[in-house]
């Protein structure tokens, strides 16, 4: 995904037409002299961003070597003029970047870079984890940030560990890597601290199942990014029966929701006419009780003002 953005900046700065096999030095630095004057949210182009974009470029150029694309050694990165690099702050605790503050004379952007650049000490971590517990939803949150606070796994790491990589008997957890060694996708085993064990085994007995470690059932609505990339447009559900129909057949099956919760069969029955009885409006309910959970524990309202909120739509149809 990064490299095909790269090209893209690389295309609009030589053309679509460019032959590509006379590449020069000075095509290279005019690619860096028009990157590093536009901008993106409010700052200029950084010479890192710059010297990826031409990374990528000789990449290309490197594999259509052999391909017999093109001929002869890519220009030296190196001759290209940049800005010259500036140093990230140094990680830094929270009361050493409130004091920086307090002093004034920052802009938003230095604030910014402050504290991105804050580590948690235990007890801070402690205290996070914590209040996860208590208030985190989806329930994945909690065991995702303590397993990545106590094995210190990357967040590509993290959404790839599986059920199967902790084994609570030899009390470890195995890591899947892909950046260790170029080309290949190696493992990593690492010990279990005694605090993230007990939560893995919390969690492992409530897992809704399936393959992945951290993960959770039933649908999820897409962000406003991947809305963008894709296309899709209809707010994380299907804009036709045909769609709801299938949506709902990915979910767990009602019948089988309710024998698991221990619903009685004549409440099924009761259930399943009530069901019928509001034809279409049926496929909305599921929505309108999330959104109401879901604002029940994140929005800040009075429960009795999302509850009413509730019924004014149940009564209304969702009109």
């Amino acid at each position: 995904m990064s490299m095909t953005i790269h090209l893209k900046h690389l295309v609009a700065t030589f053309g679509e037409r460019f032959a590509i096999g006379r590449l020069t030095l000075a095509d290279l630095q005019r690619h860096a002299d028009r990157r590093r004057e536009l901008k993106f949210r409010g700052r200029r182009i950084g010479p890192a961003t710059i010297r990826k974009e031409l990374v990528s470029l000789r990449t290309v150029w490197n594999w259509a070597v052999p391909m017999g694309l093109v001929e002869g050694m890519f220009p030296p990165i190196k001759r290209v003029t940049l800005a010259k690099l500036e140093e990230k702050p140094p990680f830094q605790t929270r009361d050493e970047i409130e004091r920086q503050i307090a002093w004034g004379g920052l802009s938003p952007r230095q604030i910014a870079e402050l504290w991105s650049c804050m580590y948690l000490r235990p007890a801070e971590i402690t205290s996070l984890l914590g209040h996860l517990k208590e208030r985190a939803t989806p329930s994945w949150l909690h065991p995702l940030v303590a397993a990545a606070a106590y094995t210190g796994m990357r967040r590509s790491e993290l959404v790839r560990a599986e059920v199967g990589d902790v084994d609570l008997r030899s009390n470890s957890i195995i890591i899947r890597e892909r950046k260790r060694k170029r080309g290949e996708k190696t493992t990593r085993r690492v010990t279990l601290h005694p605090t993230l064990r007990s939560i893995l085994e919390v969690w492992l007995r409530v897992h809704p199942g399936g393959r992945l470690l951290f993960c959770q059932s039933g649908i999820v609505a897409r962000s406003k990014k991947r809305i963008k990339t894709t296309g899709y447009r209809s707010n994380g559900r299907a804009t036709t029966t045909k769609g709801r129909l299938a949506t709902v057949q990915e979910r767990t099956p009602l019948g089988q929701a309710m024998a698991t919760a221990g619903l009685p069969p004549f409440k099924q029955r009761q259930v399943d006419q009530s069901l019928r009885h509001l034809g279409p409006r049926a496929f909305e309910l599921y929505d309108w009780l999330l959104e109401a959970d879901a604002g029940l524990k994140s929005t800040g309202l009075p429960p009795h003002t999302v509850l009413e909120r509730l019924v004014v739509k149940l009564a209304s149809g969702g009109r």
